[in-house]
């Protein structure tokens, strides 16, 4: 039997460096020969002895359970807090099993103030880059690839750092006095140009009228109205496979991709290199209803990858709307058939549970996980 607990990681008052609590709430078994494991959605793999990642399931022994007015927690110390605190960003899964094989599970949730043994008294720490989610399969939440996609970061760009101290420009002191003498030829000999083009523009319009009303002194009216009639015919017969007809899917894609900026449009060439495409558009700062637009786009075109890498790093990142999303790719009540996403309830619980750690009152989020659990 499984079921959902709320699992928090807090740290001791005061801080003390390589010690933390563990809080459990929500746990209803027994409360003897316990034990937990901890898993990183990144890869699957399982935390183990001396702060090492192994892909085989790996169990700590709770040896006290103790109990407070908030419920029951579990001292934990660096062998366990150290490996988590190296890891700022990942998202982690928590299980709990009884001695009769009762088991929960929950988002394990690292709060501030939280120090590594290293940090020797300091208050703060240097956290190593943090890999990005992704979707871990088979009953545990969505892994990504096994290629790095923790390699994706969004750091803030200094449009000018690359730039000598020679090609720095100061635009506010440029005057018209400093601009080259051959800018202000080329302008007068391109006005020169553009008005005798204009000129013969203009003379062609007015042969093209004369000839027109000489056509209609001579022919009459029924002379164009059977010349245009002639036309259309003719346009009719080959205008439905070639002009009129779209294909819904691009004109789907087209309408999504309408003011996205060109970082985030998907073209053939996406596919050659999907996460550099992720990338590049997440360091371009789109909106949440843009991100939703490109997975739109990278889902009709089967570009999965791209979409999982979205939706995987913005609902680790506090996006609770994208978390929204993500859960109800795999939910049953939602998932698309045949699509990116396979049917998976436990994933979808634990996205649902990953909006609640961001709103623990969303309406949404509570009752798809209540009916997912019956």
């Amino acid at each position: 039997m499984s079921t959902i607990i709320k699992v928090n990681l807090k740290p001791l008052t005061p801080s003390v460096p390589g010690r933390a609590k563990l809080l459990i709430k929500e746990w209803r078994f027994e409360t003897k020969e316990l034990r937990f494991n901890i898993q990183r959605n990144q890869d699957q793999f399982y935390l183990g002895e001396k702060g090492i990642w192994s892909p085989s399931i790996i169990y700590h022994e709770v040896s006290t359970l103790g109990v407070s007015a908030e419920g029951y927690y579990i001292d934990i110390l660096d062998n366990i807090l150290d490996p988590l605190l190296k890891l700022t960003g990942t998202s982690f899964k928590i299980e709990l099993e009884d001695s009769e094989k009762n088991k929960a599970f929950g988002v394990l949730i690292l709060e501030e103030g939280l120090l590594a043994s290293s940090a020797l008294g300091n208050a703060t720490l240097n956290a190593e880059s943090a890999p990005i989610p992704s979707k871990i399969q088979e009953s545990t939440p969505p892994e990504l690839d096994e290629k790095n996609i923790e390699q994706i970061e969004l750091p803030q760009v200094d449009m000018t750092s690359e730039l000598t101290a020679e090609e720095k420009i100061s635009f506010d002191t440029m005057s018209a006095e400093n601009q080259p003498k051959t800018l202000n030829e080329d302008k007068k000999k391109s006005s020169g140009v553009l008005k005798n083009t204009m000129i013969g523009l203009v003379s062609i319009l007015i042969l093209v009228a004369m000839a027109c009303g000489i056509l209609y002194y001579l022919k009459g009216p029924q002379f164009f109205k059977e010349l245009f009639e002639k036309v259309q015919n003719q346009f009719d017969e080959i205008a439905p496979q070639s002009l009129l007809k779209t294909d819904e899917t691009q004109i789907s894609s087209a309408f999504n991709q309408e003011n996205l900026n060109s970082a985030c449009l998907i073209t053939d060439e996406t596919a050659t290199d999907e996460l550099a495409f992720v990338k590049s558009c997440l360091q371009s700062s789109p909106s949440g209803a843009d991100l939703m637009k490109i997975i739109a786009n990278a889902k009709s075109k089967k570009l999965c990858q791209v979409a999982q890498r979205i939706y995987a790093y913005k609902s680790q990142a506090g996006d609770k709307q994208i978390s929204l999303a993500y859960a109800k790719e795999f939910d049953s009540a939602f998932n698309e058939k045949e699509g990116c996403f396979a049917e998976d309830k436990e994933t979808a619980i634990y996205w649902y549970e990953k909006v609640l750690s961001v709103d623990p009152l969303h309406v949404e989020a509570t009752e798809r996980i209540k009916a997912l659990q019956l």
